[in-house]
């Protein structure tokens, strides 16, 4: 039996509409837009770190190995620190605020959710870590750490 023209239309129609909004619906589960917002702290980091260092352009990229809750990460920028870098008021001002807000962002570090299916790896959402380690490592979710000492830094 062969089907009408309308009957393939809408077969045709349907199973790509259908797939688009299958895949939609997982695109909008709460947990995809959590990892989505937590994940754009870092470009937002970067952005505040590039329009309060400009024309210095001090946001300097480095390259060193940290393993947190096990996720690794190796590129790095260093976002100065306006409190010692900057000897205009001004400045020190405007720059607070976005400094400020990547700073609270390490705290949180710790306190992101783990994946569900392996429990072993934190959601890679990790926007900013300290630039120097402790001597004693307080957070046991440091396995690997190349950063200097915080007594050692230039």
């Amino acid at each position: 039996m062969q089907l009408t023209f309308q009957k393939r239309l809408i077969r045709f129609f349907f199973m790509p509409i259908s797939l688009l909004a299958t895949i939609m619906m997982l695109n909008f589960s709460s947990n995809f837009n959590d990892i989505a917002q937590l994940c754009n702290r870092r470009n937002i980091c970067y952005s505040y770190c590039t329009s309060d260092n400009f024309p210095d352009l001090s946001c300097s990229d480095v390259k060193m190995n940290i393993e947190y809750n096990g996720n690794a990460f190796e590129n790095f920028f260093v976002f100065p620190n306006p409190y010692i870098e900057s000897v205009d008021e001004f400045k020190i001002k405007y720059q607070l605020d976005d400094y400020d807000f990547c700073q609270s962002t390490i705290a949180m570090n710790p306190s992101y959710p783990f994946e569900e299916i392996m429990n072993k790896r934190q959601w890679n959402v990790h926007a900013c870590f300290d630039s120097c380690r402790p001597e004693v490592q307080d957070d046991p979710g440091f396995s690997v750490d190349e950063r200097p000492v915080c007594g050692d830094q230039v």
